[in-house]
């Protein structure tokens, strides 16, 4: 069974009180402000690395047609002159795992977009 609380003074009662709607305040502030900085990080995602590393995707494609055009050139020239590509060959892989990395990076941003947006609710 319960007991009731043995109270002494009603003065500790409203000391009690004013504490408790001092933290609830506090706490309700500190609650606003975690909640505004999720809806930053949300638009951060959502917006600024979005478009970044879709700018990325479309510098870095430009640069595989271009080692790719290298090397084309480089396969075209006579024997003679040029008996292998490696350097040209390698820029295409670099430029290829850049472009690649790229692509998994806009993927991840969505993704952790979209679960920041499911933790805010």
């Amino acid at each position: 069974m319960a007991q009731g609380a043995k109270v002494i003074s009603l003065s500790v009662l409203t000391d009690v009180k004013a504490a408790l709607i001092e933290f609830s305040d506090q706490a309700r502030r500190a609650l606003s402000e975690t909640m505004t900085d999720a809806q930053r990080v949300k638009v951060w995602l959502e917006h600024e690395q979005t478009v970044h590393w879709q700018q990325e995707i479309r510098k870095r494609t430009a640069k595989v047609a271009e080692a790719k055009s290298q090397l084309y050139r480089a396969q075209m020239q006579s024997r003679e002159e040029r008996p292998s590509c490696v350097l040209e060959r390698k820029a295409v892989v670099r430029a290829e795992a850049a472009l690649q990395e790229a692509s998994e990076k806009l993927q991840k941003t969505k993704r952790w977009a979209s679960l920041l947006d499911r933790e805010i609710m």
